[in-house]
């Protein structure tokens, strides 16, 4: 999914001064967030943004922390209000990599947060003559198809990326499965779907008119995340346009 901006504030320092929220971000209001959020976790799909002028790449919570989608905030191509990320507190969870303050946060709105990448600039603030120093930069992102495996890349200004050896910003790349983006705990003992394994979408609903738990093509076994109510499981007919139960 593309959208302007990240659902979450997931910078501390804006143009050298730290901020404990800030509006410029889809973090605010949280129900409007929570919305959205929910609306992508349920297609399993992947968030693409920008307009936080700091690459990162974060996987909403909503009920958990990692529940979400993962979301890839591409860099200002030129950074000229740069911000940073730097947590005054560690993660509730920490996960290890090339650079510190990766895991789980609480961020300024309260919403959950994991970090897994972001490219602060290297100078604070940085020289206008000097974009590398920016964390200037761009994003790209390669979708296969037959593994559903989302690798996301994130090079720096100035850098020919075709050429050996050539670096990416410390932290990536970075490798998700599209099954991430849906990140709750699923019931055990769902069974598994009887239809022959053709590329279709399969709905999981609460009703035979409701909104959709959660939809994804091709999945043998449908995504069941609460216990105690009557879920249908809605696979569209290859021969005509309606949904065989």
């Amino acid at each position: 999914m593309l959208s302007q901006t990240l659902f979450s504030y997931a910078t501390h320092i804006s143009h050298g001064e730290r901020l404990m929220a800030d509006l410029d971000s889809n973090g605010w209001p949280q129900s409007g967030r929570r919305r959205a959020v929910e609306i992508m976790r349920r297609c399993f799909a992947f968030h693409v943004c920008g307009d936080q002028h700091l690459g990162c790449v974060v996987q909403y919570g909503i009920e958990d922390r990692r529940d979400a989608s993962v979301a890839f905030c591409v860099p200002s191509i030129v950074s000229f209000y740069p911000r940073k990320w730097l947590p005054l507190d560690p993660p509730v969870r920490g996960t290890q990599g090339a650079i510190p303050n990766r895991g789980d946060y609480t961020e300024g709105f309260g919403n959950k947060l994991t970090m897994f990448a972001y490219a602060n600039p290297a100078a604070f603030p940085a020289p206008l003559d000097n974009l590398a120093a920016s964390a200037s930069g761009h994003g790209l992102l390669r979708f296969d198809k037959q593994t559903r495996k989302i690798t996301i890349e994130c090079w720096p200004r100035g850098v020919e990326v075709t050429q050996p050896g050539a670096k990416q910003h410390p932290g990536w790349p970075l490798t998700f499965d599209q099954r991430d983006n849906y990140g709750r705990q699923p019931v055990p003992g769902c069974p598994k779907s009887k239809a022959r394994p053709i590329c279709l979408n399969r709905s999981c609903r609460s009703s035979t008119t409701g909104p959709a738990n959660s939809s994804i093509r091709c999945a043998s076994r449908p995504r069941v995340s609460s216990r105690g109510s009557s879920l249908t499981v809605c696979i569209p007919s290859a021969s005509a346009n309606r949904p065989i139960a």
